[in-house]
């Protein structure tokens, strides 16, 4: 007998699924690794708030290790209603229902002959508890679903299961999500067959009919609305007659969809689990998909909602903690052992999922090895045939459509919005504000930055019509834009703050802050160089091997009465050299402040990035200009030798440090320092 190789998981849920799945991304990422899966789907309750934890994770991951690749797919479980106009009229027939016990009393019986009069309906992971919610999440409760007996048209909802092919699909997720909370939300976010199909138009979105509560299960359940749940068990299909019913029902719900997002997208979902009704509804689709010849078009999924089989306990706790105020709450409810679950939700691989079926199968003549082989590894080839990339944009995104004028540019708004400002500053006849301004307005047009500016100026003004806003911190406080815009409260010009600092043609990214003798040695990738001799734009190597731009230097020459010392530290064998003056602080291996002056040779630095120690091996005073001023605070950090020497005055190194605590009155232009 043939047994599966390889499987993809692409129905899956962590804890950013409320109450329902457990742990972070990475946890169930490291746990997929170890099991020998190469990738794997992240799945969330009508939200994508996993994607950037994920993402991020995978993406350093794999920068690591080269040799052992793995794929995040992003995706998400929204919930799926045919007719968002039809039930937007329902909902507020039932809002105006509450008003008036005439219209309730006439809504009432409209309902009753709606209603299913289905007992029961559950899946394992994903009907919803019916709540009032602040937070606008979605919140799963299969043992909630267990007691909804009625069909409320204002409470439907079926799972739906999407996952983009590329970043325009991924774009297009994003969208129907959004679409979902401004116009389908009530208590949950809800997509409809319009919404769907404009979405999946350019046929870039993956999409599956999720567990026990998507459509065809749904319809399914329907047309056995007088048995219990417990009792739904595969041999009622034996029923001829039942057996039409219900492949005709999994048909409706099949060319829903398909119409909706097209036949070469749609997938028909397995599960195996120990609910009899799973084996109901996998009859019925595979009946279904035999008798049309849609066996490409079934897949297994694993709906993993924890990251390893052995927290199964820890997600029942879990769950019923959750809902801890809706209900009574009892250790006798949860299960003994692993043995009397009803699914097993951890990220299986591909022999796992086959035991699983295994187990699903006994007792039954329906199920054919072969396809179920084929449906397992199907995933497998959905994730990396036709499922590609899904970059990221990690770009920032700017409202400048609500925020600039018609007729106009950012960068444009952006000068009118500073000239406003100088008026009320009072600073327009200021020569000296006035060339600054220009300088600064002519490095943030040159890096295309107006719409950032123009953004964070109305976040500011908003903030401030709510709450008390602080004056400014960090390199932002050395900008007079946001000075004049009342992003910031500190003149730069008066405390002779340097822009550079904050913003430069040179420095993409986040600026990282150096600071270093005159006469050090740094590592650069045409060889080695005095520090003094570096301009703004050489690039130097960091510690770790990347290659990074000098972006503003200054100097200062030493204070009068100060004396500076340079102290080498030792570690594991590993040399290195920081240069301070008599006052300034350091972190002891307590953890306490001391001042330099009080730091001896054999005493421990801490290391507040590894937890780890350095030893100092010698302090020696210095005559020579020193590159720190006394009044810092600064933490050491990890080094490392490029090269060691016998003279240890001459060794080759990198020596980091971490500065904050800058006061108003730092010299910053008559200081030696290199932002790198």
């Amino acid at each position: 007998m043939k047994t599966p190789k390889r499987f993809v998981g692409l129905h899956n849920h962590t804890g950013f699924s409320p109450y329902d799945g457990l742990g972070y991304p990475h946890e169930h990422f490291k746990y997929c690794i170890e099991n020998g899966l190469d990738a794997h789907a992240i799945t969330e309750h009508g939200n994508c708030n996993s994607l950037a934890h994920a993402a991020l994770w995978v993406e350093d991951w794999n920068k690591n290790n080269a040799d052992k690749q793995f794929k995040y797919l992003p995706g998400v479980e929204a919930y799926f209603i045919p007719d968002l106009e039809q039930w937007n009229r329902d909902k507020l027939a039932a809002e105006e229902a509450t008003q008036d016990k005439k219209v309730a009393n006439k809504l009432k019986s409209k309902q009753e002959a709606l209603q299913t009069k289905i007992i029961d309906v559950v899946d394992e992971n994903d009907e919803v508890q019916d709540i009032e919610l602040t937070n606008a999440l979605t919140i799963e409760d299969e043992e909630e679903s267990k007691s909804a007996k009625n069909f409320d048209p204002v409470k439907r909802r079926h799972h739906l299961v999407l996952l983009p092919k590329n970043q325009n699909g991924l774009l297009k997720l994003y969208h129907l999500v959004s679409k979902s909370y401004l116009y389908g939300f009530y208590r949950f976010p809800r997509i409809d067959t319009k919404v769907l199909r404009e979405a999946a138009s350019s046929g870039d979105l993956v999409v599956s009919a999720a567990c026990l509560a998507g459509l065809p299960s749904f319809n399914v359940f329907q047309e056995l609305q007088k048995t219990k749940f417990d009792k739904l068990e595969h041999s009622l299909l034996d029923d001829r007659t039942m057996l039409e019913r219900c492949v005709a029902a999994v048909g409706n719900a099949y060319e829903m969809m398909t119409d909706a997002v097209g036949r070469d997208n749609y997938y028909l979902e397995l599960q195996f689990n120990r609910l009899p009704a799973q084996n109901l509804v996998n009859r019925a689709i595979l009946e279904f998909a035999n008798r049309n010849g849609l066996d490409e078009k079934l897949i297994v999924t694993c709906d993993a909602h924890y990251a390893r089989p052995e927290l199964w306990r820890e997600r029942e706790l879990y769950k019923q903690l959750g809902f801890m105020n809706y209900r009574e709450y009892s250790p006798d409810n949860l299960p003994k052992s692993r043995d009397e679950l009803k699914c097993e939700l951890y990220p299986k691989n591909a022999e796992q999922v086959w035991g699983e079926y295994l187990k699903s199968k006994k007792d039954t003549s329906f199920y054919d090895d072969e396809t179920v082989c084929r449906a397992i590894e199907r995933t497998h080839d959905i994730a990396h045939r036709v499922i590609g990339d899904t970059p990221q944009d990690k770009s920032p995104k700017f409202p400048t459509k609500k925020l600039v004028p018609e007729g106009t540019t950012p960068f444009k708004h952006l000068v009118k919005l500073c000239k406003e400002g100088m008026v009320k500053r009072g600073l327009e006849e200021k020569q000296e504000y006035v060339a600054r301004l220009r300088e600064e307005l002519e490095v943030i047009k040159a890096m295309s930055f107006a719409g950032y500016f123009v953004s964070y100026q109305k976040i500011m003004e908003l903030a401030r019509g709510v709450n008390l806003v602080g004056p400014g911190r960090g390199s932002g406080a050395g900008c007079l834009v946001n000075y004049v815009l009342y992003i910031t409260d500190l003149d730069p010009v008066k405390w002779d703050l340097p822009f550079s600092r904050f913003l430069n043609i040179y420095r993409k990214g986040n600026p990282d802050i150096d600071c270093l003798r005159s006469d050090h040695l740094v590592n650069t990738p045409s060889g080695v160089k005095v520090i003094r001799n570096l301009c703004v734009g050489d690039e130097i190597l960091d510690h770790d091997g990347e290659i990074k731009k000098v972006t503003f230097v200054a100097s200062r020459p030493q204070r009068k009465d100060e004396l500076c010392f340079e102290l080498l530290l030792a570690k594991e064998g590993t040399y290195g050299t920081l240069v301070a003056s008599e006052n300034h602080r350091l972190l002891n291996n307590n953890g306490n402040e001391v001042s330099l002056a009080q730091i001896q040779v054999g005493d421990d630095l801490f290391n507040h990035v590894k937890v780890a120690h350095k030893r100092v091996v010698s302090i020696t005073g210095l005559l020579t200009d020193i590159s720190i001023q006394n009044t810092h605070t600064f933490q050491c950090v990890p080094f490392d030798v490029i090269e060691f020497c016998k003279d240890q005055s001459q060794c080759l190194i990198h020596v980091d440090t971490y500065l904050n605590e800058v006061q108003e009155d730092f010299d910053y232009k008559n200081c030696w320092r290199t932002w790198i």
